[in-house]
């Protein structure tokens, strides 16, 4: 089963207490006793003074130290006034028992179980644990002298009982404060594990939606430590991930269409490409074969006007194609400058549809004088309006075509009016979409492709513009209108 990390950060955070706490309170107790033992000793140090200096004012007067009286009783007296003290005695240089608090030991030799070194005292004396008949003793030692020469000691014993009775207050108001902090830790280290666990809880929950698929998943930052710099990277990878996501989402419709295009032209291959070849092929079998000659010369020329028409057919055909892939594979780029829209709408018919009106009998006029100054790119108008141009002059059979230009607002406009079949509803809405044409268009325009107006399309939207088809119906003729900004923003730089 696995611990929840908020578990592991406390069990962690209370060890470290505790080691924390069991090193502070050794050492707490080993600097406090040491504090305690030391100034007992002290203290018993200075009671000791006080008959080390009646002991020696009794040498000066020529007692000898076997001869002074009263001692016992002296040294009696000390142990029954201060419990520090526990036994007192005095020993000669050879360590020999001569008075003590307890005269059973006089005249006995002492002889110390254990022990360690001795230290000294702020006045000079000496002091030094004793085990002596079994018992552990604190034992300070002052020298006596006569004549200022040592002749013996005077020996306080401190009972270790006084040092732990002066101890434990001191014991028990650190255990109070040792269970105050244990206490305080383990709030602290649940708290301290809930502000660690609850980030990475928050981080692992958005893994997990991130892992479903929703890249919008965000972990949030509530610390300003590393962990919020962790959530602040999670969040980043998601964003790139969603980006990366995003694009690869993008990159798989275009594989989509670049497949539907392929489809498409296998289509138009299928169908359209196979038509004038046909035509070009059984009319060239005439010429293999020989039966060409056999023909009447009106015979011959419906032969070659048919082979030209299959082939104008299949020329438009390729270029369309061409034209098309140009434009779904984003290579088409805008390259703006400033000209005259009237100067270039003249130009497009006078060179390359003057005749090709007159000679169909088909009336154009146009009403370009309010046509402005347009900053945009000259080839792709130019391929706009030729090919406006061209599909009235096909699809009106005798009539009139009528192109107007002029500025609303920031554009400029383009208006191209005929006479001619018209389109139905249903025509119109699907107009300007790759491989649509007219119900009627093949039986007029047999050399159409259904992709003129596509491309027408996608040039308009590249210049940030837009173009919309009108008619009342079959026979009642068609309106297209464009419009252009007349100062282009390179919003869009290419056509994808």
């Amino acid at each position: 089963m696995r611990t929840p990390i908020r578990t592991k950060i406390t069990l962690f955070t209370l060890s470290i207490v505790f080691i924390t706490i069991t090193a502070s309170a050794l050492f707490s107790v080993y600097y406090f006793r040491s504090n305690i033992i030391t100034a007992t000793e002290d203290q018993v140090a200075a009671v000791g003074r006080t008959t080390q200096a009646d002991i020696e004012d009794s040498l000066t007067l020529g007692f000898s130290i076997e001869e002074l009286a009263g001692v016992n009783e002296r040294l009696g007296y000390l142990t029954n006034s201060y419990k520090e003290v526990g036994e007192v005695y005095v020993t000669d240089t050879s360590e020999k028992i001569i008075f003590s608090s307890d005269q059973g030991r006089i005249g006995s030799k002492i002889t110390y179980g254990g022990g360690d070194e001795a230290k000294i005292l702020g006045d000079g004396s000496l002091a030094r644990q004793i085990i002596l008949d079994g018992q552990v003793y604190h034992e300070v030692s002052i020298d006596i002298h006569k004549n200022g020469s040592p002749v013996g000691r005077l020996k306080l014993n401190i009972p270790d009982g006084v040092v732990a009775e002066k101890t434990l207050p001191m014991a028990e108001v650190f255990l109070v404060f040792a269970l105050l902090s244990l206490i305080g830790s383990i709030v602290s280290a649940y708290i301290m594990g809930g502000r660690i666990s609850k980030p990475i809880t928050d981080l692992e929950a958005a893994a997990v939606v991130m892992a479903k698929g929703n890249f919008s998943a965000k972990a949030t930052k509530t610390t300003d430590d590393e962990i919020g710099d962790l959530s602040i990277t999670f969040n980043w990878m998601a964003e790139e991930i969603k980006k990366n996501q995003e694009k690869l989402e993008q990159n798989i419709i275009e594989l989509r269409n670049l497949l539907e295009l392929k489809n498409e032209f296998l289509h138009i291959i299928d169908h359209q490409l196979r038509t004038p070849l046909s035509v070009m092929r059984g009319y060239l079998e005439f010429w293999r074969t020989g039966q060409y000659q056999k023909f009447t010369p009106e015979k011959q020329e419906d032969i070659k006007h048919k082979i030209i028409t299959a082939t104008d057919q299949l020329s438009s055909i390729i270029h369309s194609m061409i034209d098309a892939l140009e434009v779904e594979g984003g290579r088409l780029e805008v390259k703006p400058s400033e000209f005259s829209l009237g100067d270039l709408i003249r130009e497009i018919y006078e060179v390359d549809f003057a005749d090709k009106y007159n000679n169909k009998g088909v009336s154009f006029s146009s009403d370009i004088t309010e046509a402005p100054q347009v900053f945009s790119d000259k080839s792709y108008l130019t391929a706009i309006i030729t090919n406006l141009i061209d599909n009235a002059l096909k699809y009106t059979p005798a009539g009139e075509v009528i192109l107007r230009s002029y500025t609303e607002g920031p554009n400029a406009v383009i208006e191209i009016a005929d006479s001619g079949v018209g389109l139905s509803e249903g025509d119109v809405a699907g107009l300007f979409r790759k491989f649509v044409r007219g119900k009627d268009a093949p039986k007029i325009s047999p050399t159409g492709s259904g992709i003129g107006l596509y491309i027408v399309r996608r040039m308009i939207d590249a210049l940030n513009g837009s173009i919309q088809a009108y008619s009342k119906g079959r026979n009642q003729g068609s309106l297209f209108v464009v419009k252009i900004p007349t100062k282009h923003e390179n919003t869009k730089s290419a056509i994808r």
